[in-house]
């Protein structure tokens, strides 16, 4: 169960009570998470999320990795996929009949049945790990542990650059470092495109601010550079977009045509991706899970909805999102009501927020944006890269920040007796 903190604020008729042991009781929570903004106590953090995830180092191969292992020893004699840049070519037309016919695929497949996602860096890691140490899985999942780490101390420096609040700042980096959904992409040697994505994807933006808020050159050029390397490593990576032109919005303070010339070089990037994917034939068809929004819009239109309302429920009451794939139909519907009464709650929660400070309206606008290429495949538990559970930006984190800084003593202290807050357990 995830802890977030509502705030009741106490107007000067004395509406809305709350009882002096509680206003103890949300000091000490507060000193508690003050703790969480240090440098110290963030590297802890981090280091008790590397070491959650260690297991992962033994629980060997699963499932797709047999079949990247067959296609890195084989070559494309058999397999669709093959070395070094397009292992997750899994099944299309031309290899259906062959892999049919004894080769792992079922003999009532679709004859234009295709599952080719194309992750060239991705495959790139994949194939290091083939000359390197091949079949040994322990080195494996160690080469992906390291990709984690690496998003841990991006998403973290993301958090400190975007999120003002100290205590805010440190309970997001907490909330995501320790996140159980990491342990798909953790655990799983095929799912590393998810944190190789995920890597790339955070950098491309914190190289945008940098552009933007210094102007230097070098940040300009890693800006595009990094994310042509996300969008090239996991389809998932293409929700950073929504990040990109929700700090155009919300972040960024030049003039309207600057702000959108600022996204001509991704959308540049976007346009050589979308050729390249057409080119080589990627994408997926005739599957339950997937659905190509390229190859199938109806399908996707149809699904998109659910997925996305169970995605975004997810992030805020821990409404597991891998649920809705492993339940029947008829109980699809009613956990899908749920999870908009869910969303419905959170967003009434954070409304406050997010009129009051344009960083949570970034961060806001971007995980909507992110909901939406991952509801391409089937739900998991894999969390957007770089999306933040807004409920730890809670009214106080308003109350305090709208503060005027000029503000007498006698005003600040009674504008802090008024925003006393509560904790609330969902």
């Amino acid at each position: 169960m995830s802890s977030v903190v509502a705030t009741h604020s106490i107007d000067s008729l004395g509406r809305t009570p709350v009882w002096p042991r509680q206003h103890r009781r949300a000091q000490r929570l507060y000193d508690k998470l003050e703790t969480l903004a240090r440098a110290r106590a963030q590297r802890v953090v981090l280091a008790i999320a590397l070491a959650l995830a260690t297991p992962a180092l033994l629980t060997g191969f699963c499932l797709d990795d047999y079949t990247l292992l067959f296609e890195l020893k084989s070559g494309n004699a058999l397999w669709a996929g093959s070395a070094p840049f397009d292992l997750f070519r899994f099944m299309d037309p031309a290899h259906n009949p062959r892999l049919m016919d004894g080769a792992g695929l079922a003999w009532w497949t679709l004859d234009q049945a295709k599952m080719a996602f194309m992750r060239p860096i991705t495959s790139l890691t994949h194939t290091l790990d083939h000359l390197l140490w091949p079949r040994a899985a322990f080195a494996m999942h160690l080469h992906s542990l390291a990709w984690f780490a690496l998003l841990l101390v991006l998403v973290a420096k993301s958090y400190s650059t975007f999120i003002e609040n100290r205590w805010v700042r440190g309970l997001a980096v907490a909330m995501f470092a320790l996140d159980s959904a990491h342990g798909v992409a953790v655990g799983w040697i095929s799912n590393r495109n998810v944190l190789v994505g995920g890597v790339f994807a955070v950098a491309s933006v914190l190289c945008h601010h940098r552009a933007r808020g210094d102007g230097r050159r070098i940040f300009a050029w890693l800006a595009p550079a990094c994310f042509a390397l996300a969008i090239f490593s996991a389809e998932l990576a293409l929700g950073v977009t929504g990040f990109l032109i929700s700090y155009a919005v919300f972040i960024d303070r030049a003039t309207p045509a600057r702000r959108v010339f600022s996204l001509a070089p991704y959308a540049l990037v976007g346009v050589v991706w979308a050729w390249a994917r057409a080119a080589g034939n990627y994408g997926t068809y005739g599957l339950s899970g997937y659905f190509d929004p390229a190859r199938e819009p109806l399908e996707f239109l149809r699904v998109a909805p659910a997925r996305i309302v169970i995605y975004l429920a997810s992030q805020s009451v821990r409404l597991g999102a891998e649920i809705h794939e492993a339940v029947s139909h008829q109980t699809r519907s009613p956990l899908s009501m749920l999870a908009l009464l869910a969303c419905g709650f959170t967003l009434w929660f954070i409304a406050p927020v997010l009129r009051s400070r344009a960083e949570y309206r970034f961060w806001f606008a971007g995980a909507l944006f992110a909901t939406l290429p991952i509801s391409a495949g089937t739900t998991n538990a894999i969390r957007p890269p770089g999306c933040t559970r807004l409920a730890v930006a809670t009214r106080k984190g308003a109350h305090e920040e709208a503060r005027p800084e000029n503000s007498a003593p006698s005003e600040r202290q009674s504008e802090r007796a008024r925003s006393r807050t509560v904790p609330l357990k969902v």
